[in-house]
């Protein structure tokens, strides 16, 4: 089954603790601050791959994470750091911030990677706090949890050309008539399901990679039938390739008349799609009717300036001549000079704050509630039943200028101090 789109939770590795140990002998009664780090926590990544080309690994488990940092130990022995842990997905997979729709990365090459989200960091030992004020810390901190984000995972197809038309154009034999691709194929007047890619050699050592999207009817790009998700893999399209049902004309239906729908649609989900260039093709000419009504179909095609060409796709006859036009077309856009694609440039994460930045709120109870990312994390890594936490903790509100700013906002001794959860009086050195 084809899977195009899918929501999954990532969540990294939460650091290892910290811990505290003393290394005592006869010469160091007191003992010597010998307690290791914690390891970091693992990252998840995503990386683009031609090995897939769907989401059906993904659709049954929703939550992926990467495992935890080691503890610190004795001897300051360091805890091991998270595997890291890599999801693998197909070549034009666009990912989505689910909560707030930002796009976060467009994976149109191959081996692209991306970091989703970080691992925690890995909490220090007693011995990272050694200093001449501070010889011998009673005091380690916890690890960090890791980043945790739902993503929505959207793919579109990334072909040279697409094969576009009413359902029952005959899209699908087409397609396995130019290339190798295996669609299902039956004489039904429903459309497909699914695209279907494949790729088409025109010349020795020269093809591209053509794709059939599932008919679309009027409505389509406001959703009727399943058109937003099947016109989405037009997107990234060089050219467009009309497929005509001929026969239509013995059901009391007009060719053209199907040709505007469908443009139409393209001009109402994408703009850009319908000024791509455009090959059309009228199928079913083995049916004699169908061969009549392909000729004055061309007759207007020929006074647009647009190439038309009449094929069977289920006798083959005219399969050689649309395969080299194809060619031909493909080779003069590719000619023309690319757009440098934004993807190719390092990828970035969400944008954040800077978790040091902080503010400060009196309310009308005098308690002075404190914003700040990097103290909300810190708080949830201190153990304040160590004797000398409250001493660190201090250090750290002065080296954030936090200490300074609640003196700026008139706070007094004993008054309340609020970050989070957490709730303590406020004592000047």
């Amino acid at each position: 089954m084809f899977y195009d789109s899918v929501r999954i939770k990532v969540t990294a590795g939460v650091g290892g603790n910290g811990c505290v140990h003393f290394n005592k002998d006869i010469y160091n009664p007191k003992g010597v601050p010998a307690g290791g780090c914690g390891g970091n926590g693992g990252s998840v990544y995503i990386i683009s791959t031609e090995e897939k080309n769907t989401f059906v690994d993904l659709v049954t488990r929703k939550s992926f994470r990467a495992s935890n940092g080691g503890n610190g130990g004795k001897n300051m022995k360091h805890g091991r750091n998270g595997e890291d842990l890599e999801i693998f997905v197909p070549i034009g997979t666009v990912i989505f911030n689910d909560e707030t729709g930002e796009l976060i990365a467009d994976l149109d090459k191959s081996g692209l990677k991306i970091k989703i989200v970080s691992g925690g960091n890995g909490g220090a030992g007693n011995s990272a706090f050694v200093s001449d004020k501070f010889r011998f810390p009673n005091l380690a901190l916890k690890g960090v949890p890791g980043d945790e984000l739902v993503i929505r995972l959207e793919l579109k197809l990334l072909a040279d050309i697409a094969i576009i038309g009413f359902p029952n154009a005959g899209k699908s034999t087409l397609i396995s008539k130019l290339s190798s691709a295996k669609p299902k194929i039956a004489d039904y007047p429903f459309t497909s399901l699914t695209p279907n890619l494949g790729v088409v050699k025109y010349q020795e050592y020269k093809s591209f990679v053509i794709a059939d999207i599932p008919g679309l009817i009027q409505g389509a790009s406001d959703g009727a039938g399943l058109g937003t998700k099947f016109l989405k893999h037009v997107e990234r399209t060089k050219i467009i390739c009309h497929l005509l049902d001929l026969s239509c004309v013995l059901e009391g239906r007009g060719p053209l008349t199907e040709y505007a729908v469908v443009r139409e649609e393209l001009i109402n989900y994408k703009k850009e799609l319908a000024e791509l260039p455009e090959i059309v093709v009228g199928n079913k000419i083995d049916i004699p009717d169908a061969r009549a009504a392909g000729k004055e179909v061309e007759d207007y095609f020929n006074e647009k300036k647009i190439p038309f060409l009449m094929i069977s796709a289920v006798t083959g006859e005219g399969i050689l001549p649309l395969k080299r036009k194809l060619g031909e077309i493909f080779e003069d856009v590719n000619k023309k000079p690319k757009q440098t694609s934004q993807s190719g440039k390092d990828l970035i994460l969400i944008k954040v704050e800077p978790e040091k930045d902080f503010t400060i709120e009196v309310d009308e109870d005098g308690y002075y509630h404190i914003s700040c990312k990097a103290l909300s994390k810190l708080i949830k890594q201190i153990d304040f039943k160590q004797r000398d936490a409250l001493m660190f903790f201090n250090s750290q509100l002065k080296k954030l200028k936090i200490d300074e700013s609640l003196r700026n906002h008139g706070i007094q001794e004993g008054d309340t101090v609020i970050v989070d959860d957490f709730e303590f009086e406020y004592h000047s050195d």
